[in-house]
């Protein structure tokens, strides 16, 4: 058993367990109290409830063995191959992008609208400022549907880059 001072009047025990990399805050054990004047009895009390509640374990790290196993690490990637295709022959494709430089950050919005035969009809991109990702991406959305409103446009493919907003408009929940 190794024995702590902590200052003037406290002192704590800490009794290790087998495996000299892990503290169990359980063991700590107050022998000396601090008089009534610096310290309450039941604030010491209540103070290693709480940290043992919250720590339960502690395990100390052993960094030359973290960093090995940060090098011999792989992580597993997933991805899926999507291919862009022209609308319909009598339909109009509009795709939407919105870009933030960093996550909130300075952000841009863009669509274009594409007819059948790929050809481009009508393109915009704007600033809008300081955002973040989904705000951009459904403000994209949002820009094209107006415009499409506005000039009545029927007849419309919608596509996003943002598999999130198109699973909240499409009500489809599942990741492809």
């Amino acid at each position: 058993m190794e024995l702590l001072s902590l200052g003037e009047g406290l002192e704590l025990v800490e009794e290790f367990s087998q495996t000299p990399t892990e503290i169990n805050i359980d063991s700590l054990k107050v022998l000396n109290m601090l008089s009534s004047d610096n310290l309450l009895y039941n604030d010491i009390i209540d103070d290693s409830r709480t940290k043992r509640r919250s720590l339960g374990n502690l395990k100390i790290w052993n960094w030359p063995e973290v960093v090995e196993k940060m090098r011999n690490y792989t992580p597993e990637l997933h991805y899926q191959k999507v291919v862009w295709k022209m609308s319909e022959i009598n339909k109009l494709k509009c795709n939407t992008g919105g870009a933030c430089s960093g996550n909130p950050g300075w952000s841009s919005i863009s669509f274009c609208i594409s007819n059948g035969k790929g050809e481009l009809i009508y393109a915009r991109s704007q600033q809008i400022g300081w955002s973040t990702n989904m705000e951009v991406e459904s403000r994209a959305i949002e820009e094209a549907l107006n415009y499409c409103q506005e000039k009545e446009l029927v007849e419309i493919t919608l596509e996003t880059d943002s598999l999130i907003l198109a699973n909240m408009i499409t009500i489809q929940w599942q990741v492809p």
